[in-house]
């Protein structure tokens, strides 16, 4: 993809690898991911960091 020409081909392959574990089928990772970010807020939290 770096040496690929075609503007329009890289933004097809980048949309497309960073859409490809959430499109609901049985690669989507989104409700995993969201628990990931809801235990890492918690655990700030409890350490007393500020999050924006």
């Amino acid at each position: 993809m770096t040496y690929a020409e075609n503007r329009e081909l890289r933004k097809k392959l980048f949309k497309a690898f960073n859409t490809k574990s959430c499109k609901g089928d049985d690669l989507d990772n989104q409700e995993i991911v969201k628990k990931i970010l809801e235990l890492k807020h918690k655990r700030a939290n409890l350490l007393g960091t500020k999050i924006c």
